[in-house]
C-alpha cells in the first residue's frame, strides 16, 4: 500500500475531526451568554487544538508505517472511527 493510498482515510479522519470540532463550538456558543462571546476566540483554539491532536499523530504513525503495519494501522482506524 503507498501513501497515496492513504488519502481517502485522511480524509475521511479530518472530515470527522472538524465535524466533531464544529460541534463543540457550536454547543458551547449556544450555552455561552451573550456577553461570554468575546470567548470564542478561546474556544476556536481549543477546537483547533483538539482537532490536531487527532490529525497529526494519527496522519505521522500511517506516514511512517509500512506493509503489513501500515495494512494493519489503516483497518485500525477505519474501524476505530467507522471509515468504509
Amino acid at each position: 500500500m503507498q501513501a497515496r493510498d492513504n488519502v481517502p482515510l485522511i480524509r475521511a479522519l479530518r472530515s470527522i475531526a472538524e465535524a466533531r470540532a464544529a460541534s463543540a463550538m457550536w454547543e458551547a456558543r449556544a450555552e455561552a451568554p451573550a456577553a461570554a462571546l468575546g470567548r470564542a476566540w478561546w474556544l476556536e483554539s481549543l477546537s483547533q487544538g483538539s482537532h490536531q491532536q487527532l490529525i497529526r499523530p494519527t496522519t505521522k504513525a500511517l506516514h511512517d508505517a509500512s506493509g503489513d503495519e501500515r495494512r494493519a494501522l489503516v483497518r485500525a482506524l477505519a474501524r476505530l472511527f467507522r471509515v468504509q
